[in-house]
């Protein structure tokens, strides 16, 4: 696993590097963006992928800690994660205001992936015994995070390409967060399949029980009524390899934020156009009028 994070960071400082010829659905057309513009376009790129893999990492494995650890059904763990889904949308109302305001993306980029950072890393902290309150709060943190970066890094990316080229500059960034969202699940996935591999060998006593938490079938086992099949204290064990399992995909988790902060820090910031120079829309009948004339 840490081989796979370290190739994967690996690929992200290479790909830093500006490309002399670079090829594209971008609008990075070879010859018009300069070196700088390229790497401030990939920076947020890179940015976003990371949002978008932490959307994900959230939304799929919270429902699993509610339901394998807590106990939750289905319905009941939907609700539980309504506090992260409620609590970004003020967030992305503060980025979006400020953004409005000042005209200026970076601090907020600093602030958000802070944000992210640490919530996602609070998410450790969750237990069986963690109460209401407890997981409640820890959801705010990092839906603030994540509320105030992704309402601002489209404006921010956008001004770093051309307005000739904002179309192929929105259908990539559509793309780069389907190509994030994949991650967001195969990465911590990966992760729990790992430990929870390992942490059933160490706690479950019952081999045939031990079997249902390895070889990739932890995530398809973390359900309420699983959980509740088996008697004490193989109940006990199961919600104790989830537990730790959870635990570790969280702390994992920390690595893309902290990314994501890093590059933050080096971004450029780009002047907003406050006005538009383009082709698209209507023409002036006026002018058209004239210019027959």
């Amino acid at each position: 696993m840490r081989s796979i994070i370290g190739r994967g960071i690996w690929i992200l400082v290479l790909a830093e590097r500006p490309a002399s010829h670079p090829r594209n659905v971008l609008g990075l057309k070879s010859g018009t963006t300069p070196p700088l513009r390229q790497l401030h376009i990939g920076r947020h790129l890179r940015e976003y992928i990371i949002v978008s893999m932490l959307n994900y990492w959230i939304f799929f494995f919270l429902p699993i800690y509610f339901q394998a650890v807590q106990l939750s059904s289905p319905t009941r763990s939907g609700v539980q994660i309504l506090p992260i889904t409620l609590i970004a949308v003020p967030g992305a109302a503060i980025g979006g205001v400020a953004l409005a305001k000042w005209g200026k993306y970076k601090l907020l980029h600093i602030i958000g992936f802070s944000f992210l950072t640490a919530g996602i890393g609070s998410l450790a902290a969750l237990s069986a015994e963690s109460s209401t309150a407890e997981w409640v709060c820890l959801q705010i943190v990092p839906s603030i995070g994540a509320g105030m970066v992704l309402d601002t890094l489209l404006p921010a990316f956008q001004a770093g390409v051309g307005e000739k080229d904002s179309a192929a500059a929105v259908a990539s960034w559509s793309f780069i967060r389907s190509f994030g969202n994949i991650w967001g699940v195969a990465v911590p996935g990966a992760v729990l399949n790992v430990y929870s591999d390992q942490y059933a060998t160490e706690v479950i006593s019952d081999a045939a029980v031990r079997s249902h938490l390895q070889n990739g079938d932890a995530y398809a086992s973390a359900t309420r009524d699983f959980v509740l099949s088996f008697a004490e204290p193989t109940r006990g064990q199961i919600i104790n390899v989830f537990e730790r399992s959870l635990t570790r995909v969280f702390l994992v988790g920390i690595a893309f934020p902290a990314l994501a902060l890093t590059l933050s820090f080096i971004e450029r910031e780009v002047k907003l156009r406050e006005t538009l120079d383009t082709e698209y829309g209507l023409e002036d009948k006026e002018e058209k009028t004239s210019d027959e004339a």
